[in-house]
């Protein structure tokens, strides 16, 4: 599928991945890894969109 995504999409580029919740996600370092083979220092974004927090999206981004 990402050799499609390639053929398809030949000027984007991956530069990580993302999930929503409030905590990071059992399983995310799997993720994590196999994005490490689609980038060099694929970026995690977690999204909270539980809005407990002044009403507004608490965004954390991971590098590495």
């Amino acid at each position: 599928m990402a050799s499609f995504y390639r053929k398809v999409n030949s000027t984007q580029t991956t530069v990580g991945w993302y999930s929503t919740g409030s905590d990071i996600i059992s399983g995310a370092n799997l993720i994590h890894e196999f994005y490490t083979h689609e980038t060099r220092n694929p970026v995690y974004i977690l999204v909270d969109t539980s809005l407990k927090n002044d009403s507004s999206f608490q965004i954390k981004a991971y590098m590495g």
